[in-house]
């Protein structure tokens, strides 16, 4: 099995809008590079929660009382 070398690919960091030119094995060129990274994921990840949230968000506004027996007394 052979290695697979990395060659250097020129890119666009579409979270920092800046040219990056840094070394990669063969594939997908990257979309961030390795300084905005890990907050571009952190963003990217609190809109993906934050459109979940309000997808699953219901009518109820406040407490209510939960559907069964009334209370004694």
């Amino acid at each position: 099995m052979g290695t697979r070398q990395k060659n250097p690919i020129t890119f666009w960091c579409e979270h920092g809008s800046h040219e990056v030119t840094e070394e990669h094995g063969p594939g997908q060129a990257p979309r961030y590079c390795a300084a905005h990274h890990t907050e571009a994921q952190r963003a990217l990840n609190a809109l993906r929660v934050k459109a979940h949230r309000k997808r699953q968000k219901g009518p109820r506004t406040g407490f209510e009382r939960p559907p069964g027996r009334p209370r004694k007394g």
